[in-house]
């Protein structure tokens, strides 16, 4: 067996690992276009959250807002604390219901609301003038709402989304 020296035996063993090497190059780019993609997926699953999460806001702002519009939920009746609801057992007074223009998620159950009796208005605020002097009537006597709105879907991967708006409503006049 003869031995190979020169030009000739340089070209077979440049040769052998010229394989090995593209081998190896092609498999980082094969590594490298897989995290690409894995990526681009996550992204994608992100976005579809973020409208998901915008939609359950959206949803729970217009409920908010039918609330707010519905006097008999602030009707008097209501001691400090409690509450009126739409499921008696969760409140105190079981007398709201949202209108049906109200856009509701595809499970009702994973809507919650509620109207809450959270006080009166605290003391009067320093640069306003007393209300004996600002108005013809003795004084306004308010009550202190709060209307809360709870969109909870997250056992089917859909998120959730709280609104809670307070809301002061006139109750009469007092002599």
């Amino acid at each position: 067996m003869r031995l190979q020296t020169g030009a000739a035996g340089a070209g077979r063993s440049v040769r052998g690992v010229v394989l090995p090497m593209a081998l190896c190059f092609l498999l980082l780019l094969a590594l490298m276009a897989a995290g690409a993609a894995r990526n681009s997926t996550l992204e994608y699953r992100l976005s579809g959250n973020g409208q998901q999460q915008e939609a359950l806001r959206q949803m729970a702002v217009g409920a908010t807002r039918a609330l707010a519009a519905q006097p008999q939920g602030f009707s008097s009746g209501l001691a400090l604390g409690e509450r009126r609801c739409a499921a008696l057992g969760l409140c105190d007074q079981a007398v709201l219901q949202l209108p049906a223009t109200v856009a509701l998620p595809d499970r009702p159950e994973s809507l919650h609301y509620h109207i809450e009796r959270t006080g009166p208005v605290a003391g009067a605020l320093i640069l306003r003038a007393p209300e004996a002097d600002a108005f013809s009537v003795g004084r306004f006597d308010f009550e202190r709402f709060e209307a809360l709105v709870e969109l909870d879907e997250r056992d089917a991967r859909g998120g959730a989304a709280v609104v809670a708006v307070g809301i002061a409503r006139r109750r009469g006049l007092a002599n």
